[in-house]
């Protein structure tokens, strides 16, 4: 050998057998010197190749073995345990020289053939791609995204694509798409068929409803091709089973001629067959025309109302018409008609009902002509198919009626009888007075048109006249003319309507002294009604013509009136309604007055200078005018009254007793004018005395301004004006503004300003000074309610005290001053409440903090460019401020670092954000979310202080997502899945491992608990209180594990392994020391303690086993059973050793099939029990010793024997010399005291002598 050694270590030893190269770095093959090794064999040239060559010539023999093996660390060598191979051929065995990768010589788990073909579990494989696979095993493509499409696909050897089985995504499972083509591209491939995942199929469609679904843009269809060369006894056929029995079957058989398409019930019973020539045969295999039914019970046809006909309709279709009660039938001339009349052979005579549509009427044929009808009324006709009454005859020869004499007449008598009497010689009728009267009189021929003067027997004298037999005008006894109606109450009584091309009622000119006749139109009173809502009562239309049409002048006629138009009643009626209106109202220059004070009316006029205005007027009814002042006394006096007193002109009523219409007109008679409110006079007002139409003693007054109740009406006769240019002027007779109001205050009540707004303007005409004020008043002296004004540049801030150039709103609580609520600056716009000088765009003070900036808020601009906000004046900064919101309206709620964020209710804090944390229930949260109850234990019992949920269907899950870093996919959640009502679920512990941008779901559930109380780990839906299964493919770490509190990183309490296929349970105590093992394929041991079977107290032994029923082999008795099985020694046994010398050991052994001892000539079926030693005395001899021996044999009468192989000592303790030795402790030596001390048992041996020879 070679060796290079440093500082006394071997780095490199080489020999005839190996190459040992000793160090922690590694070999390297390169054609530089200086690189280092990158791992413990390094090749680095250019074509590097590592070769392996085994010196076996034979291909079958050869192989080569590359081994990645772990070490076994309880062999103290550090031997290899488990190992992978990568090898050419199998070592040992005959196998050609193929490539394989293998575990533990296991070689079938990869191999490549020479010829290229791939195996996975088989070393032989037939194809490409072999796979020789075990139960629930076989070949998996997982996706990467449940959204993608995977499959196989088939290429041809320009690599186009010509089919493909793929996976399709479906929203919540997979579809299977078989797909064919020619295509340089997968997605080009044309699907033919799908499976869904509910086990549909489809063929040609990609969402099939069925199991089986075919369709086509063009033809689609199934056939079934049967040649299977039958001697011409194939049959194509369609079965259709239940529960695997054959119910039913479709088939076309060549064995029956004309291959005719059967249906079969059954199998064997023929329910319906067609035909080679297209006739269909029900119950018959020979159908003899198109629709051929063989049967002694009935066929079914359709049954419907008459709205349920086809809505195609075709001649020769038939139906039972529920509505009619009739079978029907569609025919040539495109109507049913019903098929269950009466005809005679040829059809020609004939009884036909509804030959139209449902027209109900029975027609009558002779001879294919029609004679007679009865109609949907009842009306026979002879000779016309519309009779009008109830026997009506069409034709032109004559009817034939009863002739007779006076006498002849019947003895049953009834209205309606008509006859010709031979003795009077004339047609007579029996009617009118139940009496026999001539047929003559003025009546027409069908008698529906007629004058009748009776119609009984009793003389009313009343003239009647019908037409088309209704009656429309009746004159009574006393000469009244009734026309549509039959009782007149008038002399010309006429209901509905008069048509006339000219109407002229005149009642002409009364007599000498005689009033005019009055003239009433009234439209009749509704009904009376016993509840609800009234009858309304009738109209009364009056209607000028309307304007002819063709030409391009004209205009509608007019409805002229003379005379005042006043109400019928006191009542209040509507002139026109809110769709209905007059266009233009003409009045003179009069009054239109609104109840019994209000007016508008025409001011001025011709006999004042001023322009007319339009004048809103409001009567004082407590004044008397003074226009008629004059003309009045107090009662009983002679006085002129005062307006309080009583007065005998108008009953001795006082002035504000007499109603309006009373006072107009005896104003109207006394001053001869039409208008006496707009009286162009000036009278006296204590007076009355009329002083013209001047006012030169300047103590005149006019009519109207003494009676208006309003002040600022009265000065300067300026009411309420309307000017010709549109202006409305209040207080001012020349409104300069569309509303203008000149006065010490003004009020405005409900109303809206126009456009250009409401003008309050000072008496100076100074810019910037001035202003003014409007009143919103509780009280008329101002002192409770608001005030809203503007003071111009005013130092002395005369108005309320408000600050010169601002607007301002007061509010009045028991003073005139009032308190500022809110101010405006004319010239920054700013906005101050509780301030009177904002110094900000709104700047807010509490009303106690006006001064010391405690509380000022500021508002608007808070120190945050592009963001308006909320902040205390110290704080409008960019981190200080308390609310904002951006332009994109991002919006914040803030406090500066080291303040807290609260949302209180009651001023009681319920969320709080303290720096990163936030806390809801507790104002100090220590972490980033912390929810806290409450403090009061009376108030929080039982209660759930936080609530996560959402309304769901079920089946659907809603969850809370935790992240470990700030990303936008979920990977790990706790969500609740909807099972029951009233937010019952199961709860899921969710976790998603997958290094993909998928967020967690239901399907990622580690652990879950059931509505019902069962939990699941590894499980999403358990069938146990626990249920536990391990991860796909298993863990080395185990399924189970609790952890010790002594030291949880190394010693564990419990803890499953399943690192092979067998797994083991062990149980360590707080040391890590393994006490107890279950295991399936390993050792089972309990290595602490002892064992109690039966009992778990005093126990006795490492092992103490307690049977309450003690018995040998009989069900659930039995302290200890040992039971071996078939093969083998056929042994069970217990052995006895010791842990320092383990070679020696005792045994109690029993064999169920022990045949050595053959005393009996019997060989099989023995059984023995066996106490045994075995010795080891580190000699070169190892003795068995067999103790003690019973053999129980198989044969009859047979006796059952004990081996001692021994020697044996009875009453004794000590070594023994002879095979038996016998000691008691008696000094009788005697044969009698030996006997009955040790010799009872042998008293059968020799009887006769008694004796031990």
């Amino acid at each position: 050998e070679m060796v290079i050694r440093d500082n006394d270590v071997d780095i490199l030893r080489m020999s005839d057998v190996d190459v040992k190269i000793n160090g922690e770095g590694g070999l390297i093959i390169s054609d530089t010197a200086s690189l280092v090794p990158k791992a413990h064999l390094h090749i680095k040239r250019e074509d590097p190749v590592f070769l392996i060559q085994d010196l076996e010539t034979n291909t079958n023999n050869a192989t080569s073995i590359i081994r990645f093996a772990d070490s076994d660390e309880n062999s103290g060598i550090l031997d290899i345990n488990n190992f992978w191979d990568i090898s050419v051929g199998i070592s040992q065995k005959t196998d050609p020289f193929d490539f394989h990768i293998g575990k533990n010589e296991v070689w079938n788990m990869f191999t490549i053939k020479g010829d290229g073909k791939v195996g996975l579990g088989i070393t032989t494989p037939s194809n490409k791609l072999s796979l020789y696979v075990g139960n629930d095993d076989g070949l998996s493509i997982k996706t990467e995204s449940n959204t993608n499409e995977n499959g196989i696909y088939w290429q041809h050897s320009d690599s186009y694509y010509t089919g493909s089985i793929t996976r399709i995504y479906n929203g919540t499972t997979s579809d299977i798409a078989f797909s064919g083509g020619l295509n340089e591209n997968i997605s080009g491939l044309t699907e033919y068929m799908r499976i869904t995942s509910s086990g549909n199929i489809g063929i040609g469609i990609t969402n099939p409803i069925a199991l089986l679904h075919i369709a086509s843009d063009t033809t689609s269809g199934i056939i079934l091709d049967c040649d299977m060369n039958n001697s011409g006894n194939d049959i194509s056929h369609i079965d259709f089973k239940t529960n695997g029995t054959l119910q039913a079957n479709i088939q076309i058989s060549e064995a029956i001629a004309g291959l005719p398409l059967e249906f079969n019930s059954g199998v064997s019973n023929n329910i319906a067959m067609v035909t080679g020539g297209g006739n269909v045969g029900i119950a018959t295999n020979d159908a003899k025309v198109l629709f051929h039914i063989e049967g002694t019970d009935a066929i079914k046809i359709p049954v419907g109302t008459t709205a349920q006909r086809p809505i195609t309709l075709q001649v020769g279709q038939m139906r039972y018409n529920s509505t009619k009660g009739h079978y029907e039938g569609y025919f040539p001339d495109s109507a049913w008609r019903n098929i269950d009349g009466l005809y005679d052979f040829d059809m020609k005579t004939r009884i036909t009902v509804d030959e139209n549509s449902d027209d109900r009427k029975i027609r009558f044929y002779t001879n294919d002509t029609f004679r007679m009808i009865i109609d949907e009324i009842g009306n026979i006709g002879v000779g016309t198919n519309d009779p009008k009454v109830l026997f009506h005859i069409e034709g032109t020869d004559a009817i034939k009626v009863p002739i007779g004499t006076s006498a002849q007449r019947p003895f049953t008598t009834q209205k309606g009888q008509i006859r010709y009497n031979s003795e009077l010689d004339m047609f007579e009728g029996y009617g009118a007075g139940n009496a026999w009267n001539s047929l003559g009189g003025v009546i027409d021929i069908d008698q529906d048109t007629k004058i009748t003067v009776e119609t009984n027997q009793n003389d009313e004298d009343k003239i009647r006249f019908f037409t088309a037999t209704t009656e429309k005008m009746i004159i009574d006894d006393i000469g009244n003319v009734g026309i549509g109606i039959t009782s007149p109450t008038y002399q010309l009584h006429i209901k509905d309507k008069i048509r006339a091309s000219g109407l002229d009622i005149i009642a002409g000119t009364a007599d000498a002294s005689t009033n005019g006749y009055s003239i009433s139109i009234e439209g009749q009173n509704g009904g009376v009604v016993s509840s609800g809502t009234n009858t309304n009562g009738g109209d009364i239309n009056i209607l000028a013509g309307e304007k002819g049409t063709g030409g391009s002048d004209g205009i509608a006629g007019l409805i002229q009136t003379r005379g005042n138009i006043i109400p019928e009643s006191t009542e209040t009626y509507d002139i026109g309604s809110a769709t209905k209106k007059f266009r233009d109202i003409f009045i003179s220059e009069g009054s239109l007055w609104l109840g019994d004070e209000c007016q508008i009316a025409i001011s001025g006029g011709t006999d004042h200078t001023q322009s007319k205005k339009v004048s809103l007027r409001k009567r004082d009814t407590t004044i008397i005018p003074k226009s008629i002042r004059r003309f009045l006394t107090k009662t009983g006096t002679s006085v002129v009254p005062t307006d309080s007193d009583q007065i005998t002109e108008f009953g001795n009523k006082t002035i504000n007793q007499v109603d309006l219409t009373e006072l107009i007109d005896f104003m109207r008679e006394k001053t001869g004018l039409s208008n006496p409110f707009n009286d162009p006079n000036y009278y006296d007002p204590t007076t009355g005395e009329l002083l013209g139409l001047t006012n030169t003693t300047e103590v005149g007054v006019l009519v109207t301004d003494d009676m208006d109740t309003t002040a600022q009406w009265l000065e300067n006769k300026d009411k309420v004006y309307y000017t010709q240019s549109g202006y409305i002027g209040i207080g001012t007779n020349d409104p300069l503004t569309r509303f203008h109001v000149v006065g010490p205050s003004a009020s405005f009540t409900n109303g809206q300003g126009n456009d250009e707004g409401i003008f309050l303007i000072p008496e100076n005409s100074v810019n910037e000074q001035g202003g003014g004020q409007i009143f919103f008043k509780e009280k008329n002296d101002g002192s409770e309610g608001f005030s809203i004004g503007y003071n111009g540049n005013n130092t002395d801030n005369t108005i309320l005290g408000w600050p010169a150039n601002t607007f301002n709103i007061t509010r009045h609580s028991g003073n005139m001053v009032g308190n500022v609520v809110l101010t405006i600056q004319k010239e920054t716009g700013y906005v101050g409440i509780g301030s009177v000088k904002p110094e900000y765009q709104l700047e807010i003070y509490p009303d106690t903090d006006a001064i010391t900036n405690i509380g000022k808020l500021r508002v608007g601009h808070i120190g945050v460019t592009g963001s308006g906000g909320l902040s205390h004046f110290d704080n409008a900064s960019e981190t200080n401020f308390a609310l904002r919101q951006e332009q994109l309206g991002h919006t914040f709620l803030n406090a500066p670092r080291g303040s807290k964020v609260h949302l209180s209710l009651d001023n009681i804090p319920k969320l709080t954000l303290d720096f990163d944390y936030v806390g809801i229930g507790i104002t100090t949260p220590s972490s980033l979310f912390s929810v806290y109850g409450g403090d009061d234990e009376s108030n929080e019992t039982n209660t759930v202080i936080a609530k996560f949920g959402s309304k769901i269907a079920v089946g659907q899950w809603v969850g809370i997502g935790l992240n470990t870093y700030h990303e936008n996919n979920i990977k790990n959640a706790i969500v609740i899945e909807r099972k029951e009502t009233y937010g019952r679920g199961d709860l899921h512990f969710c976790l998603n491992n997958d290094d993909d941008i998928y967020d967690v779901g239901i399907i990622d559930a580690k652990m879950t608990i059931t509505h019902t109380g069962k939990v699941g780990i590894g499980v999403s839906q358990p069938d146990y209180l626990l249920d536990l299964q391990d991860i796909p493919g298993g863990s080395t770490a185990g399924n189970i594990r609790f952890r010790s509190g002594f030291n949880a990183s190394t010693y564990h309490l419990f803890r499953a392994d399943n690192t092979n296929q067998s797994a083991s349970y062990s149980i360590y105590d707080a040391y890590g020391n393994e006490t107890v093992k279950i295991a399936s394929g390993d050792d089972s041991f309990l290595t602490g303690g002892k064992l109690g079977i039966g009992t778990s107290t005093d126990l006795d032994a490492s092992l103490h086993i307690y049977e309450a029923n003690g018995a040998i082999r009989t069900s659930g008795s039995g302290s200890i059973v040992l039971e071996h099985g078939t093969s083998g020694e056929k042994k069970s046994s217990i052995v006895f050793s010791s842990s320092v010398n383990t070679s020696d050991y005792g045994y109690l052994e029993f064999k169920d099939d022990d045949n050595d001892y053959n005393y009996w000539g019997n060989s099989t079926s023995n059984s023995s029990l066996t106490l045994g030693c075995n010795l080891d005395d580190d000699s070169t001899s190892t003795s068995d010793v067999v103790v003690i021996k019973g053999v129980a044999a198989n044969i009859f009468d047979a006796e059952n024997h004990l081996f001692v192989t021994g020697p044996v000592g009875i009453g004794v303790t000590g070594s023994l010399k002879y095979r038996l030795t016998v000691q008691t402790s008696s000094n009788d030596t005697s044969l009698a005291n030996v006997q009955e001390q040790v010799c009872l048992a042998m008293r059968n041996i020799n009887q006769t002598a008694n004796n031990m020879t």
